[in-house]
């Protein structure tokens, strides 16, 4: 099962991310994920993700030796609030699944998709509203807060928010997230953008596909 897939049905919150880590992990794609919180100059940048391989022998090289270990390094701005953080970490996390396809030839394939999908001008004048920086990867972005915040949770607590009966602090709390992450989940726009999150993620596991 998908990584993302896998999320929307999760009922429990908060979704930690050694939960997350355990998915991606199962995709194969890496053998072992590390996370480094570091200063940031840029701040532009939250996280960023590299993938070494590792050698028999402990060393780095080029060509990993008899048992080559796959290492993701996810770097992270230190200075990042704890809701920031765990929202820039999943982000790089759903991308070690994307690794060979970004190597790959489809790459502006997806990325044409995802601008059409992805980048209605109502998304983007929410995004400005709830002052979420529109400069960002926003299919990643809009693809870890549907995880940290499963579908089924979001529709289950959907009647209670339109009532006013749960405020956007409360689930914030609850989801360990962003408030204006929250916002935009609770937002009549999210489902658009989330029917639009399943057409890219099954676009994706499509190229996956051996020939």
């Amino acid at each position: 099962m998908r990584v993302f897939e896998f999320f929307s049905l999760e009922q429990k919150l908060p979704i930690p991310i050694s939960v997350m880590a355990a998915q991606v992990l199962e995709q194969g794609h890496v053998d072992i994920v590390r996370y480094y919180p570091v200063p940031v100059p840029n701040k532009a940048i939250k996280a960023m993700l590299y993938v070494r391989v590792i050698g028999a022998n402990g060393v780095y090289s080029s060509n990993g030796g008899s048992v080559p270990l796959r290492v993701a390094h996810i770097l992270y701005d230190e200075a990042l609030p704890g809701p920031d953080a765990r929202l820039a970490v999943a982000k790089e996390l759903l991308h070690i699944c994307d690794g060979a396809l970004a190597a790959s030839n489809t790459r502006e394939t997806v990325d044409r998709l995802i601008d059409e999908l992805l980048v209605p001008d109502e998304l983007l004048a929410e995004m400005a509203r709830l002052q979420i920086p529109t400069t960002v990867d926003k299919a990643g972005l809009m693809k870890a807060a549907a995880c940290l915040f499963p579908k089924e949770c979001r529709d289950t607590l959907k009647p209670l928010y339109d009532r006013q009966e749960i405020t956007d602090d409360y689930l914030a709390d609850l989801t360990d997230l962003p408030v204006n992450i929250v916002r935009l989940i609770m937002s009549d726009l999210w489902d658009s953008i989330y029917d639009a999150l399943q057409d890219i993620d099954e676009s994706l596991a499509s190229f996956d596909q051996p020939e």
